[in-house]
């Protein structure tokens, strides 16, 4: 009940067993020689003030479904059960001893500061379970001050699990790591993390939300998987750094705004079905798979450094301008080319024969036929 052992101060260890429903208020306030709290699952309701004072406990193992906010700021170690739900408003907020937190699969909702303020967190993993994170006075009110891990600013590794990764704010990232059952990457979510460098997105990931990753001058390598079929506006604006992309055969929306800024892109590798320009005028590496069907209008026009390029079996149509003044451009290796033609105004001119040179082919498309759609049955 209220006040049961408070300023018990000889005790060093609580465990509150499965069985007990309440710990009542100022339980165990002034209980200055705690160090260690194990709560267990069948707690309901924890009353105001029920560790006041105990400025000295260090590990906390609680799996109670709802973890409330419980002034624990000395804690360095935190357990968090899988029969925990939610973690309250300000649950955690100031304790500047954590380095590592867990947020286990059972966890589905963080209130707004929940984290805030704990400045020595490093890594941070969040569980599957996860569908609401509490931004601001509502969840998408983007009010900064009140998102669960503001003021963490020392966090550089991630490790997200959660269906939908939200925007966390988390400034300090070095490497994301997206997990298998993740499906999308939200709004903003890593925006403007300039340290971070390293991103593993997993394979069950279909979608890159508008800016995604805008900002995030210091990826210099980006693997887009099979399974992403949508990126959105700006998804990676001014990722200046970004060297090597890979894009996977799953790709179908894409939108010349998603990687704007990304000027320093020297190899791209692309297999999706529809290859369109998203302005990498700096490639000198160019490698389409077999699954790569159309290549549309304008895709590699001034591409000035790309010296060769292979256009795959399957390819069936390559459009007006797409490889428009690649002037260094001396070697194009048609892997068929059986009936290729361009479509001008006089009709179809067959260039099959043209096409078996891979140094006349590479004329073709950089001169004036490029000028003209080209397709082949």
């Amino acid at each position: 009940g209220s006040g049961a052992f408070g300023s018990c101060i000889g005790l060093t260890d609580v465990t509150i067993p499965d069985s007990v429903t309440e710990i009542g208020g100022e339980a165990f306030e002034s209980c200055i020689g705690l160090t260690s709290v194990t709560i267990g699952k069948g707690v309901t309701k924890i009353g105001y003030s029920a560790f006041s004072g105990c400025n000295k406990i260090k590990t906390l193992n609680i799996n109670c479904k709802t973890v409330p906010y419980l002034g624990m700021t000395s804690l360095k170690e935190l357990t968090l059960g899988n029969n925990v739900n939610e973690i309250e408003r300000e649950a955690f907020r100031g304790c500047t001893g954590l380095t590592d937190v867990i947020i286990p699969d059972s966890v589905t909702e963080i209130g707004k500061s929940a984290f805030k303020n704990c400045s020595n967190i490093t890594s941070l993993t969040i569980g599957k379970g996860l569908t609401t994170i509490h931004l601001g006075d509502t969840d998408y009110s983007g009010d900064n001050q009140k998102t669960p891990f503001n003021g963490c600013n020392q966090i550089e590794k991630l490790d997200i699990n959660c269906k939908i990764v939200p925007r966390l704010n988390i400034k300090s990232l070095k490497e994301v790591i997206i997990g298998d059952n993740v499906n999308t990457i939200d709004k903003d979510s890593f925006s403007n993390c300039t340290g971070l460098t390293n991103i593993t997105i997993g394979n069950n990931v279909t979608t890159i939300s508008d800016n995604a990753f805008s900002g995030c001058t210091g990826l210099t390598t980006l693997t887009i998987p099979d399974n992403v079929t949508k990126i959105g506006e700006r998804a990676f604006n001014n990722c200046s750094g970004l060297i090597t992309v890979t894009i996977g055969k799953g790709l179908d929306h894409y939108e010349s705004w998603s990687f704007y800024g990304c000027n320093n892109v020297k190899t791209l590798n692309i297999n999706c079905k529809d290859v369109k320009d998203v302005g990498f005028k700096s490639l000198t590496e160019l490698n389409m798979g077999n699954n790569v069907i159309n290549i549309w209008v304008y895709t590699f026009r001034n591409c000035s450094l790309l010296t060769s390029v292979t256009i795959p079996e399957s390819v069936a149509f390559i459009g007006a301008y797409a490889f428009d003044g690649c002037s260094n451009l001396t070697t194009a290796i048609f892997k068929s080319n059986a009936s290729w033609k361009l479509e001008s105004y006089g009709g179809h001119i067959n260039i099959q024969e043209e096409l078996e040179n891979p140094s006349k082919a590479a004329q073709y498309l950089r001169s004036s036929a490029s000028h003209c759609s080209w397709t082949r049955n």
